[in-house]
C-alpha cells in the first residue's frame, strides 16, 4: 500500500490489488472482440469471427506471404498474387473477402504454460 498526500485535504492510497484489477481490466478488453477495422494489417494471425460460420483463424496478408509450391504460384495472376486480404489457412488457403470478410477479432490467446514434473 502506498500514501500520497495531495494536499491537506486529501489523500490518495493506492493497493496493489487496484493495480491487479486495472490489469486484469486491459487483459479482458484486449480479449473481447472488436471490429474488424481495429485488427492488426501486418500478418498477424488473429481469431477472426464471421456470423455464417463462426470463429476462424486469420491474417491480413497477401498469397505470396503463404507457404505456396511453384505450380500454385503459377496458377495465379499478379494481382491475386500480392493483393492483400483476409486470408485463412487451416484447413486450407482462403481468401475472404466481399460477404466472406470478418467482421470481428481478437487477439489468440497464449499458449498453455508448461506443467512441471
Amino acid at each position: 500500500m502506498k500514501i500520497k498526500r495531495d494536499s491537506d485535504f486529501s489523500v490518495m492510497v493506492t493497493f496493489p490489488s487496484v493495480r491487479l484489477a486495472s490489469e486484469f481490466e486491459r487483459k479482458l478488453k484486449a480479449s473481447q472482440w472488436q471490429p474488424i477495422e481495429t485488427a492488426p494489417k501486418d500478418g498477424t494471425e488473429v481469431l477472426c469471427w464471421r456470423e455464417d460460420c463462426g470463429s476462424i483463424i486469420a491474417s491480413f496478408t497477401s498469397a505470396d506471404a503463404l507457404p505456396l509450391s511453384q505450380s500454385e504460384i503459377d496458377e495465379l495472376d499478379e494481382e491475386s498474387l500480392f493483393a492483400k486480404d483476409w486470408i485463412t489457412q487451416w484447413p486450407q488457403a482462403l481468401r475472404l473477402d466481399g460477404s466472406e470478410a470478418p467482421t470481428h477479432w481478437q487477439p489468440l490467446p497464449a499458449a498453455p504454460e508448461k506443467e512441471n514434473g
